[in-house]
């Protein structure tokens, strides 16, 4: 076999694998559109599905609450706020606030301020919010909002 027979073939194996990921990637599409879809309708029938489990699944030992460093830059134009306040409606001042991205890769970091708020600008897809404070045990949600969110609050 030539050499030029040999780089014709590798090349041609290539393009081939590169249109078999790419038809992986639109099944996988289409697949996270149907479970968003099934997902969201269960949502508005108020049923919470108890397969799903939630993206963010941080062990870590008790007390320990520290900003740590975020991993991904990750920039967005949808507002994503919260306040947290106790059983009293008092707002927690210094909650510890991470956002992870559906890989669970840390991508922003934040404190509650002086009235419980906090805020980070994300762009669409799906995330898990984790919540961090000395005198409370963590606290894990999951969001999800579309690119037509310009703000998205998290309860």
């Amino acid at each position: 076999m030539s050499e030029k027979t040999k780089e014709q073939s590798a090349i041609d194996a290539i393009y081939s694998i590169e249109q078999e990921i790419s038809n992986m990637s639109k099944r996988m599409k289409s697949m996270e559109d149907k479970v968003t879809l099934v997902l969201n309708k269960l949502s508005k029938m108020g049923k919470q599905p108890s397969a799903v489990s939630p993206v963010v699944k941080i062990d870590r030992p008790k007390n320990l609450v520290s900003q740590q460093k975020v991993q991904k830059l990750l920039l967005g134009s949808t507002k994503v706020f919260g306040a947290i306040v106790n059983k009293g409606l008092k707002p927690l001042v210094g909650v510890l606030v991470n956002v992870y991205d559906d890989g669970n890769d840390l991508v922003k970091s934040v404190k509650t301020d002086d009235s419980g708020s906090w805020e980070v600008r994300l762009p669409a897809g799906r995330y898990g919010v984790e919540y961090l404070h000395k005198n409370f045990k963590p606290v894990n949600k999951t969001i999800e909002f579309s690119g037509a969110d310009k703000t998205f609050e998290v309860k």
